[in-house]
Order: C-alpha cells, then sequence, then structure tokens
C-alpha cells in the first residue's frame, strides 16, 4: 500500500491559512503519513481543494492532518464525484444527442437570420426612397414594419431556443470531460451560470470551450497514440465574433432611443444588416465548432469502450 509522508506541513498552506499555528508547526515537525486509500475518499469528500494533485494538501480543513490508519472525522460525501476506484466510464452521459439538437437549433437561428437580413434590405431600400423624396404609400410602410416585427419575434424565440440547447449541449460536455479527468478548471455548474453573470460570460464561456478543446484533444491522443489538431484558432474566431454581435446588438438598441429622423432609421437598419449577416456567420462557426468537438468526444467514447472494466476496489480497511 502506498504511504505519502511529510515532515511538514506543506508551504501553501502556511499562506493561506492561521500564519501563526503553522509557524510553530514549521519548527515543530510532525511525521504524517496517507494511505492510498485514504487519498481516494479525501477526491471524493466535499472539504477537498478543488483541483489540487499534492495529496498532503488536499484537505481544505485548517489545521487537520491525516494519519495512517485514521478514520476522517470531517468526512462527507460529495455525491457528484466518481471515486477513482470506480469504473469511471459507467457515469459518463451521452452527449451526441445534445450535439445534433444544438446544431438544428443554430441552424434555425441561421435561417431566420437570412430573412432579418433580406427584411432589413428591403426595409433600407424604402428608407432611401423616402429620403429622396420618393412616395410611399402608408399601407406599404405599415406592412413594412408589420414584417420586421413578425422577423424579429421568430429571430428571438429561435434564439433563445438555441441558446438553451447549446447551454445543455455544453454542460454536458463539461461534466463527461470533469469525470475524465477530475481536474477541471471550474465546476459544471459553471458551464450554464458562466453565460449569465455580468464580466464573467465574456471571458468564462472561452476558457471552459478552449479547456473542453484541449483536454479532449489530449485524452484522444494518448488513447489513439496519434496527433489530432486542437480548435484553438476556430474557438477564438467563434468568441471573437460572439463578442462583437453583443456590442452591435447593444449599440442598436442605443441609437434606437435618439430619434425618429429617416437618417436615424437608416443608421439603425444598416447596423441591424450588419448584425443579422455576422450572426449567419456565427452560426456557421459555431455548427463547426460543436460538430467537431462532438466528433472528437464520439472517438473518445469508441476508445474507451476498447479498453477492459477496471475491477471496482474496496475504500474501507
Amino acid at each position: 500500500m502506498k504511504l505519502y509522508e511529510t515532515k511538514n506541513p506543506p508551504t501553501k498552506i502556511i499562506a493561506k491559512t492561521n500564519y501563526f499555528y503553522y509557524v510553530w508547526k514549521l519548527y515543530n515537525p510532525i511525521t504524517f503519513f496517507m494511505t492510498d486509500v485514504q487519498l481516494a475518499q479525501c477526491k471524493t469528500c466535499l472539504n477537498r481543494k478543488k483541483g489540487t494533485l499534492d495529496p498532503l494538501d488536499i484537505c481544505n480543513i485548517r489545521g487537520f492532518q491525516p494519519k495512517d490508519d485514521e478514520a476522517c472525522p470531517y468526512f462527507e460525501q460529495d455525491k457528484q464525484v466518481v471515486p477513482e476506484t470506480h469504473n469511471k466510464l459507467l457515469y459518463l452521459k451521452p452527449n451526441d444527442k445534445r450535439a445534433k439538437y444544438a446544431i438544428i437549433a443554430i441552424l434555425v437561428v441561421s435561417f431566420f437570420a437570412i430573412i432579418n437580413v433580406l427584411s432589413s434590405y428591403m426595409q433600407y431600400r424604402l428608407l432611401i426612397d423616402l429620403k429622396n423624396g420618393v412616395y410611399v404609400s402608408d399601407e406599404l410602410l405599415t406592412s413594412n414594419d408589420s414584417r420586421e416585427q413578425i422577423t424579429s419575434i421568430f429571430y428571438l424565440i429561435s434564439y433563445i431556443i438555441s441558446g438553451v440547447f447549446f447551454i445543455l449541449w455544453f454542460r454536458r460536455a463539461y461534466y463527461n470531460l470533469d469525470i475524465r479527468t477530475d481536474n477541471c478548471e471550474y465546476s459544471e455548474g459553471w458551464a450554464a451560470g458562466c453565460w449569465f453573470v455580468p464580466i464573467i460570460c465574456l471571458v468564462r464561456p472561452y476558457k471552459i470551450m478552449l479547456e473542453l478543446d484541449n483536454d479532449t484533444t489530449d485524452l484522444l491522443e494518448k488513447a489513439t497514440k496519434k496527433e489530432i489538431n486542437t480548435n484553438a484558432t476556430l474557438i477564438g474566431i467563434w468568441w471573437t465574433m460572439w463578442i462583437v454581435i453583443t456590442f452591435l446588438g447593444n449599440t442598436v438598441f442605443k441609437v434606437f432611443l435618439r430619434g425618429e429622423t429617416v437618417n436615424h432609421y437608416i443608421n439603425i437598419t444598416i447596423l441591424e444588416l450588419i448584425t443579422s449577416f455576422l450572426i449567419l456567420v456565427l452560426g456557421m462557426v459555431t455548427i463547426f465548432m460543436v460538430k467537431n468537438y462532438a466528433d472528437k468526444e464520439a472517438a473518445l467514447v469508441a476508445e474507451e469502450q476498447k479498453m477492459p472494466e477496471p475491477q471496482p476496489e474496496n475504500l474501507t480497511q
């Protein structure tokens, strides 16, 4: 049985907790041990430090030092963690259907983006005629407003639905990655919640998507013994376009509130045209990104199914 031994508490703990207590410990070393069974239990405890790789720095309880063959009084089972001694493949959840539904939903949004481009262009031509003094009937103006409202409503509904399907796929992918690596930078909940928190929503979805692609690529390379390209550039383009479109959407809303002249509406329509076109491009980039990752995930599942099933071990002594 493997024993993890130290004579002093780790330096990182000294910096994070009670200074005077650990200075005393530093000059009064006490050797303590941790068995591999205890370490496996620690990795399933709610009181563990997230992502730590140091067996002697895994506990988040201040001043507590585990000892060989000693039951931990602070152990609380984290039901969301899969113990290392179990077959983790049993805890993976299928994500192929979610990827398929996300792609279909994004295709629907892209379709309405095309409709919006055509509708905005028709409105632009109508506004140019008004600016140049060409007579435009009230019926034509009313039909234009009705068409714009209907296309905007359908686009908004499809956009919300596609967002739901994408986040469901995104969260499931991050859950599966955490099962495989047990060392994701964030929790599974953040894969969904990061889209709705101000400031954080500008960076964290990109970081999680990059982590998904990089770590899954590494796992697939180890399984296949082949070099596989990452999608870092594609993910960078995807996120840059998302930020630009978000900025343009806010700009359109602000410009809309400023006035009601013909030139004012012409400027709004031009911004809407640009935004709708970029949304169409973003939809295609997102579809390619989702499909590429889904293919990697499916390939990894296929490789994992070839591996012999490990036998569960007893966590108690």
